[in-house]
Order: C-alpha cells, then sequence, then structure tokens
C-alpha cells in the first residue's frame, strides 16, 4: 500500500488577509482603519480609510512588498517553506516564503557550506569558522528583542554552541547565544560575496560594494544579556582575505563577564542587501570623530560607553505627497523602542535647519538644532511617535525640498542620565515609518 506523503506545516501557507500586517495594531485602534486603500499602496507604503471618513498613510523606511512582476507588488511573507528541487539549490533545508531577497538555510552549516542571502544581483553566503552546525529545527520562537518570528536552530555535535537565525525583508538576523565560561573572547564568521567588494567602516560595520555603490552591508554586531536589557557595543572588528574569502573577527567587549554562569549572553548580527531608505545618522560624543551611519540601532540618550546619542533624520513627504497643508490632520515621525524599562525617559523632537551629510556628521561637526517640535514620555518596548505636524506642512510648501533634506533631531530631554536604544531606519525588522493623516484623500500620492 503506498503510504502518504507527509505534508510539512511549513508547506502549507494560506494566504493572509490580514490588511493590518505591516502596522502596529494601537494604530489601527486608534485612528480606526475600516478600509485599505490602493492609491497609498508601495513598495514601502500602504494606507486606509477611517472610520470618521479621514485618511491615514505609511511610509516606511524599508520595504514591505518586493516587484513580483511586470504588473505589480506582492506582500514579502518571511515564513520559512521548504526547499524544492524546483529552487536548485542542493542542501538547503529552508527559505523565507516571497520576497526578491531569498535567505537560504542548510541542512549543515560548516567551512564549506553557508546560508545563502540572494537577490537576482547579488549573494551572500556566510558560516562560522571552527564550529560546524547542524539545523535541529524550524518554529515561531521568540528573538532577544522579544519578538516572534519564524526561526530555525543550529547547534553543534556538542550542544555547546546554539544558532537561532530567521528571515528579514532584506536579509537574514543571526542570534549566537555564548556558552557560559566562554575563553576566546572571539567569534570568527566567514562570508563570499564574489560581485562585491567590502570594507570595514570606522562606525563598526561592513559595506560589500559595487563600483564604489553599496550593494550588501553586516551591520555592527551587538551582544544583548538574555537576563537583561544590559548590552554591550564595544566589540572590535577586524576584516581580513584569504583565497576569495572574508573573515569577519569579533573581539567581544571587555566588560562581558562571560564566568557569570547565571547570565548568558547573545551576539546579534544583520546580514543584509542594502536598498535605498529613509536614511538617518546617529552620533555620540564619546565617539566624536565616528560617523554611524548605516547602523540598524540607534541610542539616544547617555551610554556608559558612547556618550551622548542624538539622531538626524531626513523626512520623505513632499517627495511622495502633493497636496495642501490644509488638507493634513497631523504626521508622525514612528521609531522602535527595543525594550521597556522602569525608568521614563523624555525625547524631544527638533526643527533643523541646516545641511547636513549622512556620511561625514560626527560629534565634532555637530549641526545646530532649532526649537523643540515636540517631547514624548518613553518606557514601553514599542514604537514611539513624534509630533512632527508643522514641520510635515513646511516640507509640503517648500518645493527644493530642503526642509525635508534638513529634517530633525531626535535627542533626550536630560543628557546627563538615562538612554534608550531604538531601531534606525536601516533596521529591516523595526523600520521607522512616517504616518500622515489627511482629511480628505490627498491630490497625489506616488511613490
Amino acid at each position: 500500500m503506498k503510504q502518504k506523503k507527509e505534508i510539512l506545516e511549513s508547506e502549507v501557507l494560506m494566504a493572509s488577509k490580514d490588511i493590518f500586517k505591516f502596522i502596529p495594531k494601537e494604530r489601527v485602534l486608534y485612528h480606526q482603519h475600516e478600509e485599505k486603500i490602493d492609491l497609498f499602496d508601495s513598495r514601502i507604503s500602504v494606507g486606509y480609510k477611517n472610520k470618521n471618513g479621514s485618511y491615514t498613510a505609511y511610509i516606511f523606511s524599508s520595504p514591505i512588498r518586493y516587484k513580483a512582476s511586470f504588473v505589480g507588488y506582492e506582500d514579502i511573507d518571511n515564513r520559512l517553506v521548504t526547499v524544492k528541487s524546483k529552487d536548485h539549490k542542493e542542501g538547503y533545508m529552508y527559505r523565507n516564503n516571497k520576497n526578491d531577497i531569498l535567505t537560504y538555510y542548510p541542512q549543515k552549516l560548516t567551512e564549506n557550506n553557508g546560508v545563502l542571502v540572494e537577490s537576482y544581483l547579488h549573494a551572500i553566503k556566510f558560516g562560522f569558522s571552527n564550529i560546524n552546525f547542524e539545523l535541529t529545527n524550524k518554529k515561531i520562537q521568540s528573538s532577544i528583542w522579544n519578538v516572534k518570528n519564524d526561526t530555525v536552530t543550529y547547534l553543534d555535535n556538542n550542544n555547546i554552541y546554539k544558532l537561532n537565525m530567521y528571515s528579514t525583508s532584506l536579509g537574514v538576523k543571526l542570534e549566537f547565544t555564548i556558552p557560559p565560561n566562554y575563553s576566546e573572547k572571539e567569534i570568527v564568521l566567514w562570508f563570499e560575496t564574489p560581485s562585491l567588494s567590502c570594507s570595514l567602516e570606522k562606525g563598526g560595520y561592513i559595506l560589500l560594494k559595487e563600483s564604489n555603490e553599496v550593494k550588501g552591508i553586516i551591520h555592527a554586531p551587538v551582544i544583548k544579556s538574555i537576563e537583561s536589557s544590559e548590552v554591550f557595543l564595544n566589540n572590535k572588528l577586524h576584516l581580513s582575505r584569504a583565497n576569495n574569502r572574508y573573515y569577519l573577527s569579533v573581539q567581544l567587549d571587555d566588560k562581558i563577564n562571560f564566568y557569570n554562569v547565571e547570565n548568558q549572553y547573545v551576539l546579534d548580527v544583520s546580514i543584509e542587501i542594502h536598498r535605498n531608505k529613509q536614511p538617518d545618522s546617529v552620533i555620540y560624543s564619546k565617539r566624536p570623530d565616528t560617523n554611524q551611519y548605516l547602523a540598524d540601532f540607534n541610542i539616544i540618550g547617555n551610554q556608559e560607553d558612547i556618550g551622548i546619542g542624538r539622531v538626524y533624520a531626513r523626512l520623505r513627504i513632499h517627495e511622495y505627497v502633493s497636496d495642501s497643508i490644509d488638507n493634513i490632520r497631523s504626521v508622525n515621525y514612528a521609531v522602535y523602542n527595543y525594550f521597556g524599562s522602569k525608568d521614563i525617559n523624555k525625547l524631544t523632537a527638533h526643527k533643523v535647519d541646516e545641511f547636513w551629510s549622512s556620511t561625514e556628521i560626527t560629534w565634532h561637526k555637530l549641526v545646530p538644532y532649532a526649537n523643540k517640535i515636540s517631547e514624548i514620555a518613553v518606557s514601553k518596548q514599542g514604537y514611539c511617535y513624534f509630533d512632527i505636524t508643522e514641520v510635515a506642512k513646511q516640507c509640503l510648501m517648500d518645493d527644493t525640498c530642503s526642509t525635508e533634506s534638513n529634517g530633525i533631531l531626535l535627542k533626550s530631554s536630560n543628557e546627563s542620565d538615562g538612554y534608550n536604544i531604538f531601531a534606525s531606519s536601516d533596521s529591516a525588522v523595526f523600520p521607522s515609518f512616517i504616518e500622515i493623516n489627511f482629511i480628505n484623500l490627498p491630490k497625489s500620492f506616488k511613490i
């Protein structure tokens, strides 16, 4: 008797009918969204009609859709599916379901067999030096930032090393759990990218370039305590090359107490294909000559190792919207706070009246900021919303686009104590976004 083929859960994916999947649930309730509006659809935007007859559009800093054909876009779906023979990817077990950037996860992760991040034009393959892993399971589980993702788990033969990975809209996030009493104080990744050149930047990240244009990025690693919200940022990177392969050595922060068996630490790294997004740049007082452009996290406030952190962010409003300012009810700039705190920190947004360069701004080259636009109190994990209505209206009236190019500054009200860690506009997991509330449909909305 012929046996019935087992259908893997990952192969049965129902089409999602959740029209609110890309936006925080609290905004659905706050605005009382009722109907999705096609006018607002693009690779980075979505919008709705509200119960009171008004309209809300959301413009994200990284893609929520991808160009699936000549006629339109499809929603990115990072649930993991089994790799089929038609994919021509022998040795790989899973990949994300729908995107034009696909991440393939192998059964064995060795010196010769790596995770593959691939777009139509470029590819990045990577693994760990001197550690061989075996894929043990695929399931929905929480990341170190307490967000659930479809995740693969790898273990080494002796069950000493654990590695979790999940797909993002631009590539992959990896979480390497550092074992207790870890004496090496170093983790080495190998990676290959045949069509791209690589460089280690002062900001602590790797840029992958083609003809001097950024095509990929390995973000600066963060080490986080599992038991607390403590993070370690003084990890030193070294990049070398041998036999067409690059080696990235991460020397772990000296302040980590690896001999505290009651605490565990996780190395968090993002490896991505780069896409043009809404740019921001963060500067720190104790790193006065370093620009942190293209970091996927921003620290606002005063942190012991890096000092005072401030974020300069450009806006994209006039570039996409043509409308009367009288039709604008409100505009918010939203950024994601990685974890909650018992302490409540107050943050302010300020208008910036001078031009600044994303790649050249440093603490030694401070760009002055103008009047305070808004102030918020931050304590909980999740998105925070700065009211930038007046600046947004000025952007719409400025045909030179210099107002939105100068953008806004985000800083702590009290820069002597306390800090928060936010996802930057380069985060593929928690992209920042602009929320525009219209009284009526705008005259033009085109991205």
